[in-house]
């Protein structure tokens, strides 16, 4: 149906929104890191709160980064595109026009010789064997290999997979920059942001539950 694709086409591009996001989130955590490292607090701080304060920031610069990295490879790496001839049904069904089939497939435009866009899984061991294989073994495999359905579920599972590793990182990021402010700062700069911090989490709350 025409939900699969629309489906499809949604989550490659929250994939690939991710894999910018957290590339982002990547570039903060290793400038908090950076402050943090350089800062006042070796002076000011024990050394059980510097190494909070540092355990925290690099925990959420490294699952931020292994999330980008998911991302991406979900988004580049394990999806690729290939171009098909459409079959006698696909054309009655309008492969044609600029739909998407339900398989995953658009259309490129009414030619003599139709033609259809399949989006298919890349197993990097296959991957690997066929560069050892004989061409014509590997062209009958991708010719196969053509009426699977779409790899939904490997999109949904490196979805929530890089939601996690991020949502993680929040919170990692979140305790290292209040146990900064207690530890580096004065005590009203540490108060200060524990109020920010309630009032952020409590109407981010609010926001999702009402």
């Amino acid at each position: 149906t025409d939900t699969s694709s629309e489906l499809l086409a949604a989550w490659m591009d929250r994939l690939q929104t991710l894999a910018v996001v957290t590339t982002f989130l990547v570039s903060v955590d290793s400038q908090m890191f950076s402050l943090t490292a350089e800062s006042s607090l070796s002076r000011n701080a024990s050394p059980a709160s510097q190494q909070l304060v540092h355990a925290c920031l690099s925990g959420a610069l490294v699952l931020h980064l292994c999330a980008a990295i998911t991302a991406y490879i979900a988004s580049f790496a394990l999806i690729r595109y290939r171009i098909v001839d459409a079959s006698a049904a696909d054309v009655q069904h309008g492969v044609s026009s600029q739909k998407m089939s339900p398989w995953g497939t658009r259309s490129l435009g009414t030619q003599p010789s139709p033609k259809k866009i399949i989006l298919e899984r890349i197993h990097p061991r296959e991957s690997v064997m066929g560069l050892f294989r004989d061409p014509k073994s590997n062209q009958n495999t991708r010719i196969s290999s053509s009426s699977l359905p779409p790899p939904l579920s490997l999109l949904k599972r490196c979805y929530y997979t890089t939601l996690c590793q991020t949502a993680v990182g929040f919170i990692l990021a979140l305790t290292g920059i209040l146990s900064y402010s207690w530890a580096g700062l004065s005590v009203q700069v540490g108060g200060f942001s524990t109020v920010c911090l309630g009032i952020g989490v409590g109407t981010g709350l609010w926001a999702i539950t009402s």
